[in-house]
Formats: structure tokens, sequence, C-alpha cells
């Protein structure tokens, strides 16, 4: 496999580093890191500080692997259907926490967010997404979250009209 590790961090990586040292030794991969936060994930990782939008989306569509410890992050590996793992936070930025178990969870991708108890980060990174599940689950959340916005604007417009 080519490519790289794509590491995209917007807090303290903390207890990811040494778990992505060890995913560049298994895979033999560099590791990139997009900068979200000014703390080196790895000793050789590539620092990319000041990504513009199309550099920053070519280093998710370019990766061989994302691993991330932001939702944004965790959307952009969905969307570009890379192999995964998130990082769930820990102290004041675990609010996010929610928003990625919920995504994940309604996608049917819990397993990627990372335990260590549950195997290495190459062997979690490495189980294959079912994408077509994927599609048909995301597909239903948009219909769901549209018909929400369509009675939320007629609620609103409904209670305009009458007061």
């Amino acid at each position: 496999r080519g490519g790289y590790i794509l590491c995209y961090c917007i807090s303290r990586p903390g207890a990811l580093i040494p778990y992505l040292e060890r995913l560049h030794q298994e895979t033999g991969l560099p590791v990139v890191q997009l900068c979200g936060i000014r703390q080196k994930v790895h000793p050789k990782a590539k620092q990319i500080m000041d990504a513009g939008p199309a550099e920053f989306l070519g280093l998710f569509q370019n990766a061989a692997y994302v691993v991330t410890n932001s939702f944004h992050g965790t959307v952009f590996a969905l969307i570009m259907r890379k192999p995964f793992i998130t990082i769930l936070q820990k102290g004041e930025t675990a609010v996010q926490n929610t928003r990625i178990f919920s995504l994940l969870e309604s996608l049917g991708l819990e397993d990627r967010i990372y335990h260590p108890e549950k195997g290495s980060m190459a062997e979690q990174l490495d189980r294959p997404i079912d994408w077509t599940a994927v599609e048909r689950n995301w597909e239903t959340l948009r219909i769901h979250s549209m018909e929400f916005l369509k009675n939320a604007i007629q609620q609103c417009t409904s209670a305009t009209r009458h007061g």
C-alpha cells in the first residue's frame, strides 16, 4: 500500500503517540501531520502547518490511512473513503466525542473508534469497511436531517404568521 499515514489532531495527541509509532513500524509508511495542534505527533512526521483548502483535501485523498481525534477529520476520512481510526479525546475537548460517537454509530462504524485492548491500530485500520452499507446509512441520515429542517422551517413560518 502506498501513500502515508495522515494524522490530523486538533488537540494534544497525548496517548496517541505510542500507537502512531507502532502503526508507522507495522506499515513502514511515513507519517504526515496536518497540524491543527502544534505538538509533533511523531519524531519523523512531516508537519504541514498551513494547508489551503485544496491541499487539505488532497492530504486526505492521498492518505493510505487517517488517524484523527477530530470530528471533521473523521468526516473527511469518511467522504474520501479512507481506512481510519478516531481516537476519542479526554478533558475539556471531549465534548466533541458525542458528535463523533453519534455519527459513527449511525453509520455502523463504532469499531473505528480506537480501543488499544482490541488489538493494534494497524489491525483495526485493516478491518474492511462496508462502504455500501455506510452510504445507505448516510442517505438515511440525510433524509432524516432534511425532514427535521423542513419541519423546523414550517414551525418558524407558522409561528411568524400567527404571532
